[in-house]
């Protein structure tokens, strides 16, 4: 007969007659701020360890994520979580890794660190596969009742640094003036509003800024 399961406490997500589950996650749920300038991310590195510093999409997707392996560890559930990049395409190509933009001016926070990007069709066609591929052989989590949970990024081949990026794309979004802030004096910011959220709860967290460069 079918499979039913419930994924969390409240029910929020129902998997019906479904022999496994794709999850469509997200980049942003790496603890991406605590690693050495200039390392690999990849699958291995561990998940943001203080939601709280970050945006409510981080924190969504992380909720989500702790759902499934919920699921997979409790429920038996078979699931592939896929983390894209950024996710570019005709008409959507800044992504928050760059910095900021207002109007014709884009701010560059850093520079050179790498720009895990994949193209909109790309990203689909990797959704569809993980759905028909066979089930994961081993699990990347502990599921002693039959579940199975793979995790895999999605990024294009030869991910472009910041400033190559930005460069390539600024005639078509029209930004027409760069200002570049090198990446050691916003660590060394942001590691200073970190403490000054210890000692005052009030202040904004701190930025998350991109690695590298």
């Amino acid at each position: 007969g079918q499979r039913r399961v419930c994924i969390g406490d409240s029910g929020a997500m129902i998997v019906a007659g479904t022999p496994r589950l794709v999850l469509d996650s997200s980049f942003s749920v790496y603890g991406y701020a605590a690693l050495p300038t200039g390392c690999a991310l990849d699958e291995t590195v561990p998940v943001e360890p203080d939601p709280h510093l970050r945006d409510a999409y981080c924190r969504a997707k992380l909720g989500q994520e702790a759902m499934v392996a919920e699921a997979v560890q409790h429920h038996g559930l078979t699931a592939r979580i896929l983390r894209p990049g950024a996710i570019y395409g005709d008409g959507h190509l800044w992504t928050a890794r760059l910095g900021l933009r207002k109007g014709p001016l884009a701010i560059l926070l850093g520079g050179r660190a790498a720009v895990p990007a994949v193209h909109v069709d790309g990203c689909a066609e990797a959704l569809v596969l993980a759905a028909i591929a066979p089930p994961p052989l081993r699990s990347d989590i502990p599921a002693p009742n039959g579940g199975a949970l793979d995790v895999i990024n999605i990024v294009d081949d030869g991910a472009p640094d910041q400033a190559s990026w930005l460069a390539a794309i600024a005639p078509r979004i029209g930004a027409k003036r760069t200002l570049r802030i090198p990446a050691k004096p916003l660590f060394l910011i942001a590691k200073i509003l970190g403490l000054a959220e210890i000692v005052f709860p009030a202040l904004p967290p701190p930025p998350r800024l991109p690695l590298g460069g």
